[in-house]
């Protein structure tokens, strides 16, 4: 299933960014950010491009990330 790949390859960018000498990456959980349930087509334009909101909530959590670094 295809939310399994997406779990294990966001586990292993999460192991990545925490290795020593990798200070300077960011790990940034964009999974949930989107929905995915009955109004999902406001989030999504199509199976891989979200709407203008759904890169607004995407831009959101990037946003509060670079605040805080």
């Amino acid at each position: 299933m295809v939310v399994k790949l997406i779990d294990r390859f966001n586990a292993m960018l999460k192991d990545v960014s925490a290795s020593p000498g990798f200070g300077h990456v960011h790990y940034l959980n964009l999974r949930n950010t989107l929905k995915h349930g009955a109004n999902y087509e406001k989030d999504w334009e199509n199976e891989l491009h979200p709407t203008e909101q759904g890169f607004a909530l995407v831009s959101k959590k990037f946003a509060e990330l670079i605040a805080k670094i």
